[in-house]
């Protein structure tokens, strides 16, 4: 009598401990997931273009005559002259 007794109540109670693990596994796979998507999400930051602007100095050239004779070229204020 005391076995049939035993039996009744354990066929209505909860099972209480699958029930722990299984939302234990749930949670551990939930937080896999937002690992996963931090993961992906600093991943496709990284691929992005970025640009980067420099400013280049721009080379100006400036013509210069020639001169004609030596007392024009002791006038002019341009100290060397660029080769011919």
């Amino acid at each position: 009598m005391m076995f049939a007794n035993r039996k009744s109540v354990a066929s209505t109670r909860l099972p209480v401990f699958a029930l722990s693990c299984w939302m234990l596994g749930l949670i551990a796979f939930i937080q896999l997931l937002v690992a996963a998507m931090a993961l992906a999400t600093r991943f496709d930051e990284s691929r992005q273009v970025r640009y980067i602007e420099k400013k280049v100095p721009k080379t100006v050239v400036i013509r210069i005559p020639a001169a004609a004779t030596e007392a024009e070229d002791r006038r002019s204020p341009v100290v060397s002259r660029p080769p011919a």
